[in-house]
């Protein structure tokens, strides 16, 4: 699943995978002796439920409301079983997207309990951004950012909020740590297997800012590019893909998405191309896709953001909210604003609306 073969038979690692996967599935697989594909299921289906029994149990415990209560356990329960359908068992690993994004609403009720248990949550972030950041690069950044502007908000002394923040902080230095690592030994590999290739190549598309910039421009007519969001745009404007786009011209050792840093540069200057030449362009492709944005928050939250605007300064939580909101549609807006793509997104304002129904006492 994780290792493919070059033309002498030797394995590499494949570029379509992120580290964690390259290491954490195989070594639980080895070591419990289980399939490796069942070592996956589990895992993503224990992320699931556990989202799935976090946000209900917050839900019970924060609710004073009968009726509140049992809508939003309803309403929790009909988004899980739509995420189970669309996503867990087609595209596991964008979930994680989602938990990160909804996750505030657990943060709620942990933090409303003494400070041990403030520690104990701390700790368990800790664990979860390099675990979980190794699968989804900075698919935790929204809520990293959540939980800083929350420590810093705490009716606590300095030190103490020194240190809550060392336990986020020093989780992000070892995911940097490993990520590095793996980028050096996957470096090495390289070069044993072929002592002409680049140095520093970049392992996956998907993986990088510039090529996924670049692509997430094909979201609206051009004539820049013939599909929405493809990675054979990326792969056509730097010469890998004939113009035809039915074979791949310079299919590398390790995929054909392999791109190293000259291609980046090639795409640097057309991005750039494009901005310079056709502003307008740029105008109504970023606009289309905060439009989109704007679209599902509104239909998310619907009349909650009159209650969650009046109690925004009441709550500690109400402005980080807000930034997780923000830091939550990089992605969608860098990339695509699919449902998919948007789950960050979505999972973020779903928060907000569970945050305004549970804390506006005007409402039942």
């Amino acid at each position: 699943m994780f290792l493919g073969t070059n033309s002498d038979n030797n394995f590499i690692i494949t570029d379509m995978v992120n580290f964690g996967f390259l290491s954490i599935f195989p070594f639980f697989s080895k070591l419990l002796e289980i399939n490796i594909n069942i070592v996956i299921s589990i895992f993503f289906l224990a992320i699931f439920l556990i989202s799935l029994a976090l946000t209900i149990l917050s839900v019970i415990i924060l609710t004073k409301n009968k009726v509140k209560k049992i809508f939003l356990i309803t309403l929790t329960l009909f988004i899980y079983y739509i995420l189970y359908e669309i996503i867990l068992i087609k595209h596991a690993e964008y979930f994680i997207y989602f938990f990160w994004g909804i996750l505030p609403i657990s943060t709620f009720l942990i933090f409303k309990l003494s400070r041990k248990y403030i520690f104990i949550l701390l700790l368990l972030y800790s664990f979860l951004i390099p675990l979980l950041g190794s699968l989804v690069y900075f698919s935790f950044l929204g809520f990293f950012i959540f939980l800083n502007l929350i420590i810093l908000s705490l009716d606590t002394n300095i030190k103490i909020k020194i240190k809550y923040l060392t336990f986020p902080y020093f989780a992000v230095l070892i995911l940097y740590f490993f990520t590095e690592l793996s980028n050096n030994y996957s470096q090495i590999n390289l070069k044993k297997i072929d002592p002409t290739a680049e140095v520093k190549i970049l392992r996956n598309v998907g993986n990088n800012l510039i090529p996924t910039l670049y692509a997430g421009m094909g979201f609206i007519n051009s004539d820049n590019f013939k599909r929405e969001f493809s990675d054979n745009e990326i792969l056509k404007l730097i010469g890998k893909v004939d113009a035809n786009e039915n074979k791949i011209i310079k299919n590398s050792i390790r995929n054909q998405t392999q791109i190293t840093n000259t291609d980046i540069q090639i795409l640097k200057k057309k991005i750039l191309n494009i901005v310079l030449e056709n502003p307008l362009f740029i105008f109504r492709l970023y606009t289309a896709k905060i439009g989109v944005l704007i679209g599902y928050f509104i239909v998310i939250c619907n009349i909650s953001l009159i209650f969650f605007f009046l109690n925004i300064k009441k709550n500690i939580f109400g402005v980080p909210l807000l930034f997780n909101l923000f830091f939550s549609s990089l992605f969608p807006i860098i990339s695509i604003p699919s449902f998919i793509y948007s789950l960050p997104f979505i999972a973020s304002s779903i928060s907000i609306y569970y945050f305004s129904i549970i804390f506006n006492k005007k409402l039942i």
